[in-house]
């Protein structure tokens, strides 16, 4: 069996060697929504195509291929878990993905991850969408700057025009019946110079807004696009560990998606009991990017579709687990129910019960 070493290094050339050429393209389907595929669709709408340069994800032939390495021995050596609540937490991956980070855990010993379909596919729901929106909110700000801008240069433009009639009018005063001074000509000029200078400085300032909103528009295109196609990530194992997972399947109708690593790895055995009100719960994750990091609560709530909890459940904790004090899976975190749509701890989470990941995976674990 190969070391982890010579697994990471075998990883490390797969990354700095296969960057190749991609196209994505990028079009409206009959319902409006945009889509993003690698291949070229065949439909009568306007299709744009994004050069997506070194940003293919690297072949699994360097990495996936052989005997699978031995993770699970690997982390017991390294953390020698005192409790159940600790050996769960080596079953939880941070998950890499184009647009941001979420959460996964192993599900059987040969390497299956579970997470979220949007952890994967972020391109069309959450911070995503809300970027999306930020985006048009400054492209619209942006546009006013400039609208504002090009009235302020026909009004200088226009000062321009009368002050070269009014120094006409101190150079040929006989051929006008009030000409202008050389006071008022002056004062006029020191006018426009000043509104001048300003205007040339609020416009470099707004090409240069303009700029840094196009590069970072730019980049969350190609982001988007990227994460719309992709099919394999970089995962992050308790101990830092960075390996490559390719995408198994993705759920039908629920919020969750099948990865695998080629690996024996430690995972989370399901609760054998129907979860009640009040029950002591834990959700572990990848919490605004802190990995390895556990919250607690009760279950408050049970629905046919849905655990809720008032474990705190943050951007991050995404495809992450819910177990209980054995440390037994009670469901994935998928969401956070808050009242109105401010941002913060306070609210709901929200878990997909563990029964409905073995019925949109039958047959794959």
């Amino acid at each position: 069996m190969p070391s982890l070493s010579a697994y990471l290094l075998a990883t490390s050339l797969a990354l700095t060697c296969s960057l190749t050429h991609a196209e994505i393209y990028k079009y409206k389907d009959a319902n409006g929504r945009w889509q993003f595929t690698d291949k070229k669709p065949d439909t009568e709408q306007k299709i744009e195509v994004l050069d997506v340069k070194g940003s293919e994800e690297p072949s699994f032939s360097s990495t996936l291929s052989g005997d699978p390495i031995d993770v699970e021995t690997q982390l017991n050596e390294r953390f020698h878990p005192k409790s159940a609540l600790e050996l769960a937490t080596m079953t939880v991956v941070a998950i890499e993905t184009p647009m941001g980070v979420g959460s996964g855990f192993f599900v059987s010993d040969s390497g299956l991850i579970i997470t979220n379909r949007h952890v994967i596919r972020p391109e069309n729901i959450g911070s995503a969408s809300e970027s999306k929106e930020k985006f048009k909110e400054e492209e619209a700000i942006i546009n006013r700057r400039f609208a504002v801008l090009e009235s302020e240069r026909a009004r200088l433009n226009s000062v321009e025009d009368s002050l070269k009639r009014m120094l006409d009018e101190i150079n040929n005063p006989d051929m006008y019946y009030n000409p202008a001074s050389v006071e008022e000509y002056e004062t006029y000029k020191d006018n426009y110079d000043r509104d001048r200078r300003d205007y040339e400085r609020l416009l470099q300032d707004a090409n240069k807004a303009n700029a840094d909103y196009q590069k970072r528009k730019t980049s969350f295109d190609r982001r988007s696009a990227n994460a719309a196609v992709a099919r394999q990530f970089k995962v992050t194992l308790k101990d830092g560990t960075s390996l490559l997972a390719e995408l198994v399947s993705i759920a039908d109708t629920l919020d969750l998606a099948l990865l695998r690593i080629n690996a024996k790895t430690p995972y989370l055995k399901p609760y054998a009991k129907h979860p009640a009100q009040g029950l002591q719960v834990y959700a572990i994750g990848s919490p605004l990017g802190q990995m390895d990091s556990v919250t607690s609560g009760i279950v408050t709530r049970l629905t046919a579709d849905g655990i809720f909890t008032d474990a705190k459940v943050l951007p991050g904790n995404s495809g992450g687990p819910l177990i209980d004090h054995e440390g037994k899976l009670i469901g994935v975190n998928t969401q956070k129910l808050m009242a109105g749509s401010q941002a913060g701890s306070e609210g709901f989470g929200i878990a997909i019960p563990y029964p409905h990941v073995q019925q949109a995976f039958a047959g794959k674990f």
